[in-house]
C-alpha cells in the first residue's frame, strides 16, 4: 500500500492543512481527505487540543485513499469526533503539520496561535470515557447557565460518606495526562469557543469552568474527598502537580486577553515548567505565542525554531527580555527559577532548565509573584530588591557567559543545617486538605531549632542582646511566611504568625523537645492552634531545599541548600531578588536565590546610591 506524502505549503498565503474526516460510524476504518487552505481566506474549521501519548502501538488511517500512521490517543479520538453522516473539517498537529520537516514545523508552530485563535472552536479530547465519566457530566450539567456561587453551595457540601461515587469520579477526570500538557495552555487560552470531549460525553467550557472555579473555591471535605480518590494511583508530588493544572488553565483562560504585559505570562512558567512535552524546548515555545498577544516590538513566535538545542533556545529567551516594548521591569528574575541542582549539566550555571520538572514548585513560592497561581489582574511581585522602574537592567550575553552589573551585599559567614526535601506534603495543606490543625515532623523541629540556635550565636559578633535577636529570628520567619501565604491567597494574618513564630522561637531556644511544643498546641485555643499550624505548614515549604545562614555582617538569609560558606550575596540590576554567586577561578557560578532579611523591597538600592555598595560587573559561566 502507499503511503501518504505532504505536499509543499505556500507560506506566502499563511498556507495551513486540514483534515476533513469521512462519515462513518464508529467502528468502521477511519477515511480523511487532507486538504490546503489559507488562513487568509477565513476556512471554517475546528480544532483539536489533546496529548499525543505513547508512541506505540501505531494505527493506521486512511488519508486521501493513502495510509498514514498515527498515534493511538489519536485514533481514537478521531472515532469520537467522526460524525455519522456528514464530514467533519478538523486542524490537527499531528496530521496537518510535516513533523519531519524542520523548516515547515517551524512556520506552522509559529502560526498555531492563529489557528487555534481562528478556529470555529477548539475540542480539548480528554480522552476514552472511565468508570464514572458519565456521572460527572451529568453532574456538571446541571450548573449550565448557573453561577458560580449555585456550585460553591452545592461541592461544598459533599461528603466522602455519601458523595463518594462522585467525587471518585471528578477525581479521573481532574486528573487525566491531559491537563498536565504544555501546549494546551495556548490552545485553551485563545480558544473563541471551547469544548470538553471525553468519550461521547462533552460539555462547554463556560459550564466545565463554573465547576472548576467552585471546586477550586472550596475550602471543604470536597477537595479532601477528591485529592484522596487520586492518592489510590499516584504519588502525593504527582497528584499535587496535576491537582493544580486545571485550575490553573481555567484561571489563565480567564484572565486571556487581558494581560497587559510579557510579565503577566512568564508568571506561568513556575507552574508550567517540565510539564508534559516531549520535546524541551516546547516547554518554552509553547507559551510564546501569548506572549505574542502583549508585546508588540518583538514577535516572540519568530523564535520558535527546532534547528536550535535546547540550550540556544532557553538563552535566546533569557536575551528575549531586554528588547520588549516595554522591557521586563526586572528581565533577569527570571534566572532565579533555576533548580539549585539542574540534571542538565550542558546548560550554564544561569540558564534555568524549563524542561525539568518540580514537584517543589509549591515551594518555590517564595520566588514567584503572589498572583502566579491566581492570574489576578495585580500583577505585583511580592519583591522589588532592586526597585526595577528607575534602573537599567544592564547585562549581555556572550555565547554561554552573562555579563550582568550588580553589586555585592555580603558574604556568606554560617550556614545551618540544610533541608533537602519537605517534611510533609505542602500541597494537601494548601489545597484545603483537612488536617490536624498542627502538626510537624520531629526532624524538621530539630532544624529550627539549629536554626534558632545559629541566630542567637551572633549576638557577640553583631553586638545584639539575646532579645532582640530573638525577635529578629521570629520577624524574619514570619514575614517570610506570609509573603508566602499571600501566593496561595491563604487568608493568615500576619500578627498570627508572628505570635506563632516568637512562641515556636521561644521553645526552640529553650532547646525544647517536640513533645513540648505539641502539649503548649494541645493547651491553646483552637484559633492560636491553627495559626501553629499555618506557620510551620509554610514554614517546611519554604525552607525545602534551602538552609539558614548568616552573612557576615549579621544579616540573617533563607539560601540554597548548595550554598557553601564564602559564597556571596550579590543583587544584579534587573532582578528583584538577590541571589548567591560562587567565586570560581576568575568568573562566577549562580547557585541560586535568596531571601535577605530587611533588603528584599530597595534598601540594597538605597544604599548602592550611597556609595556603600560599588557597581561591578559579574561573568556568570
Amino acid at each position: 500500500m502507499d503511503t501518504y506524502t505532504y505536499g509543499s505549503l505556500d507560506t506566502s498565503r499563511s498556507e495551513i492543512r486540514l483534515v476533513t474526516i469521512e462519515p462513518g460510524q464508529f467502528s468502521q476504518d477511519l477515511r480523511c481527505q487532507l486538504h490546503h487552505a489559507s488562513l487568509q481566506s477565513k476556512p471554517q474549521y475546528d480544532a483539536l487540543s489533546y496529548t499525543w501519548g505513547d508512541l506505540h502501538p501505531v494505527k493506521t488511517v486512511w488519508m486521501s485513499n493513502k495510509t498514514f500512521a498515527i498515534r493511538e490517543n489519536l485514533e481514537m479520538a478521531l472515532r469520537h469526533l467522526r460524525l455519522v453522516d456528514s464530514c467533519r473539517t478538523m486542524w490537527i498537529d499531528a496530521i496537518c503539520i510535516n513533523q519531519d520537516d524542520v523548516s515547515e514545523r517551524n512556520e506552522q508552530v509559529r502560526r498555531m496561535r492563529y489557528i487555534y485563535g481562528s478556529a470555529v472552536e477548539v475540542i480539548a479530547w480528554i480522552g476514552p470515557e472511565v468508570r464514572g465519566t458519565k456521572l460527572a457530566f451529568e453532574f456538571m450539567r446541571r450548573f449550565a447557565n448557573k453561577t458560580q456561587d449555585d456550585a460553591i453551595e452545592i461541592i461544598g457540601a459533599w461528603t466522602y460518606d455519601k458523595d463518594a461515587d462522585l467525587m471518585d469520579a471528578m477525581a479521573d477526570l481532574i486528573f487525566q495526562e491531559y491537563w498536565s500538557r504544555v501546549w494546551i495552555v495556548q490552545e485553551v487560552v485563545l480558544a473563541h469557543s471551547l469544548k470538553i470531549l471525553v468519550g461521547n460525553c462533552s460539555i462547554d467550557w463556560p459550564t466545565f469552568d463554573t465547576v472548576l472555579a467552585a471546586y477550586s473555591c472550596t475550602q471543604a471535605e470536597a477537595r479532601q474527598g477528591i485529592l484522596g480518590s487520586s492518592l489510590r494511583y499516584q504519588s502525593s508530588s504527582v497528584v499535587a502537580l496535576k491537582a493544580f493544572s486545571p485550575l490553573v488553565l481555567s484561571m489563565t483562560r480567564r484572565q486571556g486577553y487581558e494581560c497587559s504585559s510579557v510579565e503577566d505570562y512568564i508568571q506561568i512558567l513556575p507552574f508550567w515548567r517540565g510539564r508534559g512535552a516531549s520535546d524541551p524546548r516546547d516547554n518554552l515555545f509553547a507559551l510564546y505565542g501569548l506572549l505574542d498577544l502583549c508585546e508588540a516590538n518583538i514577535d516572540f513566535s519568530s523564535h520558535i525554531d527546532y534547528r536550535m538545542s535546547k540550550k540556544e533556545a532557553y538563552i535566546d529567551f533569557v536575551r528575549l527580555g531586554q528588547g520588549c516594548r516595554r522591557p521586563l521591569n526586572a528581565p533577569l528574575t527570571i534566572l532565579c527559577l533555576r533548580e539549585p541542582i539542574q540534571k542538565d549539566n550542558e546548560l550554564p550555571s544561569w540558564v534555568p532548565d524549563f524542561a525539568a520538572s518540580n514537584v517543589y514548585f509549591l515551594e518555590d513560592s517564595l520566588f514567584r509573584s503572589t498572583s502566579a497561581l491566581t492570574c489576578s489582574h495585580d500583577l505585583v511581585p511580592p519583591f522589588r530588591c532592586t526597585r526595577a522602574w528607575r534602573l537599567e537592567p544592564t547585562y549581555t550575553i556572550q555565547g554561554d557567559v552573562l555579563i550582568a552589573k550588580g553589586f555585592q551585599l555580603a558574604g556568606v559567614c554560617q550556614l545551618g543545617q540544610a533541608c533537602k526535601s519537605a517534611w510533609l506534603n505542602p500541597v494537601t495543606r494548601s489545597l484545603g486538605r483537612e488536617e490536624p490543625s498542627f502538626s510537624l515532623h520531629s526532624k524538621a523541629w530539630q532544624v529550627f531549632r539549629s536554626w534558632a540556635g545559629l541566630a542567637l550565636s551572633k549576638k557577640s559578633t553583631c553586638g545584639t542582646n539575646e532579645a532582640d535577636l530573638r525577635e529578629i529570628f521570629a520577624l524574619f520567619w514570619s514575614h517570610i511566611c506570609s509573603d508566602a501565604s499571600e501566593t496561595f491567597a491563604e487568608e493568615i494574618k500576619l500578627p498570627s504568625l508572628e505570635n506563632a513564630c516568637k512562641i515556636a522561637t521561644d521553645f526552640a531556644i529553650a532547646d525544647a523537645h517536640i513533645d513540648a511544643l505539641e502539649q503548649y498546641v494541645e493547651s491553646v485555643s483552637p484559633s492560636d492552634a491553627d495559626d501553629f499550624g499555618h506557620f510551620f505548614g509554610m514554614w517546611e515549604m519554604i525552607t525545602a531545599r534551602r538552609r539558614f545562614a548568616v552573612t557576615n555582617s549579621g544579616i540573617f538569609i533563607l539560601v540554597p541548600a548548595e550554598t557553601e560558606e564564602s559564597d556571596l550575596i550579590c543583587v544584579l540590576l534587573g532582578s528583584d531578588i538577590p541571589i548567591v554567586l560562587r567565586n570560581v577561578d576568575a568568573h562566577y557560578i549562580f547557585v541560586g536565590a535568596c531571601f535577605v532579611d530587611g533588603y528584599m523591597d530597595g534598601k540594597a538600592v538605597d544604599e548602592m546610591e550611597e556609595g556603600k555598595h560599588p557597581v561591578d560587573q559579574f561573568e556568570i559561566h
